[in-house]
């Protein structure tokens, strides 16, 4: 059993797309039947995400199990035991497990964004994050702590895969954790059609 951890897919940006195309790789493209569930702070919108990719994003969407609601990433602790955890949004996602390792869980990081938000102590991230505004200093900061352990530790403790050489780097002298460049899926036919009839 796989589970795929995303903040939104209603954003329908770059990472939306990788993470259809992880589900749709693990799903359609092998012949093992794999139970795929999602992780997100957002219940995802059949309906937008078809306007925006299609019928591939809504076959992936129709191969998830279970979507796992989360109102924050404080304190989440899956009830379910997965063989493996893929955080397809790493880049603003801090979402760690106990029970993390390298063989267990896979972390997708466009670029260390978080870690950054984090330290700027940037307030909208925050609310991203945990689902509200913090009006007491002291408990803001205490739950920004929280995230940037959270952040460091689901890099520390999973393979970690980034989008180009660029983003490799920029880990490495964030973290000093060596990373996979594996590049992200590219709708080709759609700039091949942009480049033949313009």
């Amino acid at each position: 059993m796989v589970n795929i951890v995303h903040i939104n897919l209603n954003a329908r940006g770059g990472s939306e797309r990788l993470t259809l195309a992880v589900i749709r790789a693990l799903k359609e493209d092998n012949d093992m039947d794999i139970d795929i569930d999602l992780t997100t702070l957002q219940k995802p919108d059949v309906h937008k995400i078809e306007e925006t990719y299609g019928k591939t994003g809504l076959m992936a969407v129709r191969n998830i199990n279970r979507v796992n609601i989360i109102p924050s990433i404080e304190n989440v602790q899956l009830k379910k035991k997965y063989d493996l955890i893929i955080n397809t949004h790493g880049d603003m996602f801090p979402f760690s497990q106990k029970d993390f390792s390298k063989d267990n869980a896979i972390t997708y990081c466009h670029f260390p964004l978080a870690k950054y938000l984090i330290d700027v102590e940037n307030e909208e991230y925050a609310r991203l994050i945990y689902g509200q505004r913090f009006s007491d200093m002291v408990e803001y900061k205490k739950h920004l702590h929280l995230a940037r352990n959270a952040y460091i530790d689901m890099i520390r403790n999973s393979t970690v895969l980034t989008n180009s050489e660029y983003s490799r780097k920029a880990i490495y002298k964030t973290f000093k954790i060596d990373s996979t460049v594996l590049s992200p899926p590219v709708d080709v036919d759609l700039f091949r059609k942009a480049v033949l009839f313009s």
